[in-house]
């Protein structure tokens, strides 16, 4: 009788075990299954069916060579070499008439996803001067993908070792200091001027032509002061500029011993935020499509060395952030071109 108990008490625990290994079994698939759909949701989501099917262009409103151009071709070699599109991508100049008609060519085409904007931030200042008829929520975001930091420079043998050093001299001395900007209109222009905005200083302003005249000026000691928007990396590593501030949220990763204006006091954050745009009305599930392709360029290891190397960061704003960030700066732009009397 006692053999037979203990016999039925083994089948009995080998049952509850068989029907445990099945219940775990059973979650186990179930877990399975609803990853499987969770995954597959994603990739629908990820890939609209039927697009792309066509070859995608890339709008750039300048002429070859400068730094919109740059980006867009370098971002057409990542995708191409890196297969991140089954259609290839072709860049188109349209220069001109202060960006506007390569403008124009996004705004009019059909938003279907397969004609894109690679443009920045003189979207908004353009409008605030009266430049364009529209401003940027007149497209549909993309993407942020880079940005350059606006920076500070003095000359090497110059006595300011920090950006508070000047403002300092700029205050007992009004008037006396050359200050440069790269052409009237420009990031370079309204970022000083959002600098000076509410302090007792006054400067002798220079308004350069480009950059390109700016660092020789401030080569040659012309001016005291030169405000770039593509950071002079060759004549900082040469010891020949002193970076005495950048006008970003942080510290960029070529220069990490240039404190930001924030950190000395000046709440001023400005970069050139080169961005990807489509004509209003793209269906989101294409530029949702497109935005998980910008991610992979902008996580590409090529692309943010190459970017590093022309003075840029890797700055990957999706959709409404990207708009988030330009309505930011739109905010400080007008305060500044209502302080000088530009209005709409």
């Amino acid at each position: 009788m006692i053999g037979s108990a203990e016999q039925k008490t083994k089948t009995l625990e080998g049952n509850m075990i068989k029907e445990t290994k099945w219940i775990k079994v059973g979650l186990i698939g179930i877990s399975f299954i609803f990853v499987f759909i969770m995954v597959v949701s994603v990739i629908a989501l990820a890939e609209p069916n039927n697009y792309p099917t066509q070859k995608i262009r890339i709008i750039v409103p300048y002429k070859p060579g400068g730094g919109s151009d740059t980006r867009a071709r370098l971002m057409e070699k990542i995708i191409r070499e890196n297969n991140l599109l089954p259609v290839p991508v072709v860049i188109i100049n349209i220069p001109g008439g202060g960006a506007a008609p390569g403008q124009l060519e996004v705004i009019n085409a059909k938003p279907d996803g397969y004609t894109l904007l690679l443009h920045h931030g003189q979207v908004i200042i353009g409008h605030l001067l009266d430049i364009l008829d529209w401003n940027y929520d007149a497209f549909a975001p993309v993407a942020e993908i880079t940005e350059n930091p606006i920076v500070v420079c003095t000359h090497a043998s110059s006595p300011w070792k920090r950006f508070t050093d000047l403002i300092e001299d700029a205050e007992q001395r009004p008037g006396k200091i050359t200050w440069s900007w790269g052409g009237m209109g420009g990031h370079t222009h309204f970022t000083s001027l959002a600098i000076f905005k509410g302090k007792n200083i006054k400067v002798r302003p220079v308004a350069h032509g480009g950059a390109a005249e700016s660092k020789a000026a401030l080569a040659g000691r012309q001016v005291d002061v030169a405000v770039f928007g593509v950071v002079p990396m060759d004549y900082i590593k040469a010891g020949r500029f002193r970076a005495l501030a950048v006008a970003s949220d942080e510290r960029m990763p070529q220069l990490p011993d240039v404190p930001t204006l924030k950190e000395q006091g000046v709440d001023v954050s400005v970069s050139i935020r080169y961005s990807l745009f489509a004509p209003k009305g793209t269906p989101e599930e294409r530029l949702i499509y497109l935005q998980s392709v910008v991610k992979r360029v902008c996580e590409n290891p090529e692309f943010v060395e190459k970017i590093h190397k022309i003075g840029g960061v890797v700055k990957y704003r999706p959709g409404q952030e990207m708009f988030d960030q330009f309505a930011k700066d739109y905010e400080l732009f007008k305060e500044v071109a209502a302080e000088i009397k530009i209005k709409r």
